[in-house]
């Protein structure tokens, strides 16, 4: 705070003190002293008009896990990814040809539909054990997904 003494300033009607005060304070409060040194009532006047914005994210953020759809998959080998793709046209959609375009899907089903991502990751599970994938990886798999779409 910048102490002044009352006959050497004069607060503008305006919401700036401009160049009143020649050096930078807090937010532009002045106060009233009188030559005595003694200060009277303090008249303040502050020139600080936050602005606080809001912003909505218009992406969806990953779960808190740090885990995204297509990671859960990352426990499959390149074989069975490979595999696992070729049945997905099967499964969901003949345009569904890759994990993203699965996750992707699942996705948009889960902003119309959530429950329905339930028998979807269900049709997953059964597709990974008809593939002969181990049961340890498929319920890693399942979990992973049931986090973030249940």
């Amino acid at each position: 705070m910048i102490i002044v003494k009352q006959h050497q300033l004069a607060i503008p009607e305006s919401n700036t003190i401009d160049n009143v005060i020649g050096v930078g304070n807090c937010a532009g409060t002045v106060s009233q002293q009188e030559e005595s040194g003694q200060a009277s009532t303090p008249i303040t006047h502050q020139t600080a008009n936050p602005t606080i914005e809001v912003q909505r994210a218009t992406t969806t953020q990953p779960p808190l896990t740090g885990e995204t759809c297509a990671e859960c998959f990352v426990p499959l080998s390149s074989e069975q990814v490979t595999e696992f793709e070729s049945r997905l046209p099967e499964i969901f959609d003949p345009t569904v040809t890759t994990i993203e375009q699965l996750c992707a899907l699942l996705e948009a089903v889960q902003d119309e539909d959530p429950a329905a991502n339930l028998s979807n990751i269900g049709d997953i599970s059964e597709a990974l054990t008809s593939m002969q994938v181990d049961q340890d990886i498929i319920s890693e798999i399942t979990s992973c997904l049931n986090k973030i779409f249940l």
